[in-house]
């Protein structure tokens, strides 16, 4: 299936590692880790790149900055762009 969907027959995990660059977690990935699950990925800002290591709990993910990196933003993980005033 896509890719932004994840795997949900098979979960829950207890850890999700997104291989990419992202500019955003979706619901359906983020509701497939388990309650006390952790979850890496690279959030790209440009042409900075944090990775961030989140943990679930209580059904909410806190994320925290691990270090600098820099990788391909997958198309599937990308904000849509907007325009406002």
């Amino acid at each position: 299936g896509p890719l932004h969907e994840g795997a949900p027959s098979h979960a829950p995990y207890d850890v999700i590692f997104i291989q990419g660059g992202i500019e955003l977690v979706t619901d359906k990935i983020s509701s497939q880790l388990k309650d006390g699950g952790r979850m890496v990925a690279i959030f790209m800002e440009g042409a900075l790149g944090r990775v961030k290591i989140g943990y679930k709990l209580n059904n909410e993910i806190s994320w925290r900055f691990g270090f600098n990196a820099a990788a391909p933003v997958l198309d599937c993980f990308r904000k849509e762009l907007t325009f406002t005033l």
